[in-house]
């Protein structure tokens, strides 16, 4: 299979992996966590839950209209795969770092999506992460899918920097006073 690029290999390794903990994780939770219940890990910080989102993000359109929210869903999962794999075909060939962040988002996107279908998942997205910060704060529950959606995007953006910051440095002119120096 030496005609498929090495950022292909990666990409189809990290999104599949992630997919695959996402998913297993999730059953995990499903099957030996109740609807409401919550284990502690790290006392006063981290917790497991057992906590169902019907909506997006943060519970956003979780009372909105079933079908709209299908809809919504699908569609928005479907554009991230689809800008994933746009900005994949046009990586350079070894380009591991960039196809390791873009399967993050693919796999997540799509684990997210799979909860959301409910020949396929549990209709509503299976969320188990808990985490409380100083002065009573709780961070909304959250997923492996929502952890690797959040670094793929970091790991985009801290390439674009990098990549930036080159491409500046490259073409920035040199001031004949600091040339002596």
């Amino acid at each position: 299979m030496s005609w498929i690029a090495p950022k292909v290999w990666v990409w189809l390794t990290v999104s599949l992996g992630t997919l695959a903990v996402d998913r297993l994780t999730k059953a995990w939770v499903d099957s030996e966590l109740a609807l409401g219940e919550q284990r502690t890990v790290v006392e006063g910080w981290l917790y497991l839950t057992h906590a169902r989102n019907r909506g997006a993000a943060f519970g956003w359109f979780a009372d909105s209209d079933p079908q709209l929210k299908s809809i919504l869903f699908a569609s928005a999962a479907g554009l991230a795969v689809a800008v994933v794999l746009l900005h994949l075909v046009g990586l350079a060939p070894g380009d591991r770092r960039v196809a390791s962040a873009l399967g993050l988002v693919a796999g997540g996107a799509v684990g997210n999506l799979i909860d959301r279908i409910p020949q396929l998942g549990a209709g509503e997205v299976i969320d188990f992460l808990h985490i409380d910060f100083w002065g009573g704060y709780e961070w909304p529950d959250f997923n492996v899918a929502d952890v690797a959606i959040v670094l793929g995007v970091a790991g985009l953006l801290v390439d674009m920097i990098a990549r930036e910051s080159t491409l500046r440095a490259d073409h920035e002119p040199i001031d004949a006073d600091e040339s002596r120096l």
